[in-house]
């Protein structure tokens, strides 16, 4: 009878892990979707500045490069958020700062992959603010969106990312070289303003 019954307390503990498990795997799932769609965003956000570009009509180009740089800017908010929240996990698990697991390629459970999809499209999202406002003359405007951007960068110790274009993996290389060269851009083009 004790044996029946610890088989039938090993059955339901399994059961119950099992459940937990599903669980588990469900909330990763959903979490994963839920950054696509953040990252699907800032690409929404650079096809209606594009599909803006093509209107012929003044009125409605404004419109909607107007739109496009609202987009830009609540998909480069949520981005900036999650890229925080990233970050800060990263620095928890691990005790190191992002840049410094992408420059030795360590990662934790993805989280650093992440982070830099999601600073990636961060940067395409502050280039189309930048470039709907620069198509409205709105350059004061468009100023305000690069220095919240470098601001966000020395904010999350992101003000060194050309000195990992020596360090990084190729791919980050290139993804790096792409985020650095929106700030020395920036830098150049206040210049013009």
């Amino acid at each position: 009878e004790m044996c029946i019954r610890d088989s039938y307390m090993t059955m339901a503990m399994n059961r119950i892990l099992n459940e937990i498990q599903e669980i588990r795997d469900s909330i990763n799932e959903l979490q994963m979707d839920m950054h696509e769609d953040r990252l699907a965003a800032a690409d929404a956000a650079r096809d209606r500045f594009l599909q803006a570009q093509t209107i012929r009509d003044a009125q409605l180009r404004r419109s909607s490069l107007n739109d496009a740089a609202g987009e830009a800017t609540k998909a480069k908010n949520v981005l900036m958020r999650e890229f925080k929240r990233l970050q800060e996990k990263i620095r928890q698990g691990s005790g190191r700062p992002f840049l410094e697991l992408l420059t030795h390629r360590m990662d934790l459970s993805g989280e650093a992959d992440e982070a830099l999809e999601s600073l990636c499209q961060i940067v395409v999202c502050v280039e189309v603010e930048c470039a709907a406002w620069s198509a409205l003359e709105e350059y004061q405007t468009m100023r305000k969106s690069m220095d919240g951007f470098v601001r966000f960068s020395q904010e999350q110790g992101l003000d060194d990312i050309g000195s990992l274009l020596l360090q990084g993996h190729e791919d980050d290389q290139l993804r790096l070289r792409d985020i650095a060269s929106v700030t020395e851009g920036y830098e150049l083009s206040l210049i013009h303003i």
